[in-house]
Parts: structure tokens; C-alpha cells; sequence
């Protein structure tokens, strides 16, 4: 048994934007599908999230955290001229989802063995 969860994301911007953005993705019967081959399970559940939208974030600027509301606020505080990673944004909501997959997302909040970005529910 295996349990995918698949979330949009939308950083920055108002309701009104978000609102407006088109949030269609791939039936999740097609990529089951094609996910078999490479992940042959008995059972697979899949979870879609609604679309999740962070008005703003906190970053470590260069004179300590700091909370931004858009792209250029980031940059700004903290020196950077890339956008975030999205390494750094896939391994925190993994673990986010592991956590509330589990009944432990608001008990735990450190990364550790049963909640590591490669713990599957």
C-alpha cells in the first residue's frame, strides 16, 4: 500500500491572483498508470490537496529571519538573486504531509526518522 498526495502551491500574491490561476493537472488515474511500472504496489491511494497559497514566507535574511510578501522583498532581504529552491520547498511540504498523514503534525515539528522525506504513509 502506498499513498500519494500531490498539493499546488501558489507563493505571494492576493486572493485575487490566486484565484485566477488555472490549477488543472494530470488525472491522477493517468499517472498512476504510468507510475506502475516503476512502482508496482497492491494498493494506491492518492490524495489531492486544494490549492495552497502562502502569502508570504519567512526566509533567513542577512540580519536574521525575515518575513517577505513577494518575490523582490526575498531577493532583498536576503541577497539572493535565484528563486527559492525547489529542493528545499519539496523536502519541507513531504515532510508536512508525513506528519499530518500520520496524526503527528502538530506534535512534532523536528525532522527525524519517521518523518524524513523518504517515509511513505
Amino acid at each position: 500500500e502506498h499513498t500519494i498526495t500531490r498539493t499546488k502551491l501558489a507563493i505571494f500574491g492576493t486572493e485575487s491572483q490566486v484565484a485566477h490561476l488555472d490549477p488543472t493537472t494530470h488525472p491522477a488515474r493517468r499517472l498512476a498508470r504510468n507510475l506502475h511500472s516503476v512502482m508496482p504496489v497492491a494498493e494506491l491511494k492518492w490524495a489531492d490537496t486544494d490549492l495552497w497559497h502562502l502569502p508570504y514566507i519567512v526566509v533567513m535574511g542577512t540580519d536574521g529571519p525575515a518575513l517577505v510578501n513577494s518575490e523582490k522583498e526575498r531577493r532583498a532581504a536576503t541577497g539572493e538573486g535565484e528563486e527559492i529552491s525547489w529542493k528545499v520547498l519539496k523536502n519541507f511540504f513531504t515532510i508536512r504531509h508525513s506528519l499530518a498523514a500520520t496524526g503527528r503534525g502538530l506534535s512534532i515539528t523536528s525532522e527525524d526518522g519517521a518523518n524524513s522525506p523518504y517515509s511513505s504513509g
